[in-house]
């Protein structure tokens, strides 16, 4: 008797009309990408850096991009311009490194049902200092893209210990 119940409840349920649902059928508008245009923007950055090309790198960003590294995105005290990055970068870079490479990062651009698009990038840089110490710091970074550009990098590392 359960079984023919069972049954029975299987194929009135097979026989629903999906158009009489009363669930939401609407597509969900969000996605996650590993690859494309906008996640080929993140691997730019991230290439033009490691090769101090600060033109190219410059490219991937707006006009008025910002830069803030370990606070808060919106503290506006933290934030400096994408240009004022670069100067700090090169100095960085001829005064204290050596050499600078990293792991194989992961690279992901999120869009959101409003369509607004968020790349992220996780990373463990390896850099040796020009005394030849070795760091390896992790970095994640999130970067806003609207209509091809990058309008801020958002960063979190750990600095304690890299040469100043």
């Amino acid at each position: 008797m359960k079984k023919s119940i069972i049954l029975i409840l299987f194929v009135v349920a097979c026989q629903q009309n999906p158009n009489s649902a009363t669930v939401d059928m609407t597509m969900d508008k969000t996605s996650v990408a590993t690859s494309g245009e906008d996640v080929n923007i993140l691997k730019g950055i991230i290439n033009s850096y490691l090769e101090a090309d600060w033109q190219a790198y410059r490219s991937y960003f707006s006009e008025e991009a910002v830069v803030v590294h370990n606070a808060w995105w919106d503290d506006e005290s933290q934030q400096v311009s994408i240009d004022e990055m670069i100067e700090f970068h090169k100095d960085a870079r001829e005064r204290l490194w050596k050499s600078v490479k990293t792991n194989e990062p992961i690279f992901e651009v999120v869009k959101t049902e409003d369509g607004s698009k968020y790349g992220h990038v996780w990373l463990q840089f390896d850099a040796t200092d020009i005394e030849n110490n070795n760091y390896k710091p992790f970095f994640y970074a999130s970067y806003p893209i609207v209509d091809g550009k990058v309008i801020m990098e958002w960063a979190s590392y750990d600095s304690a210990g890299l040469p100043q």
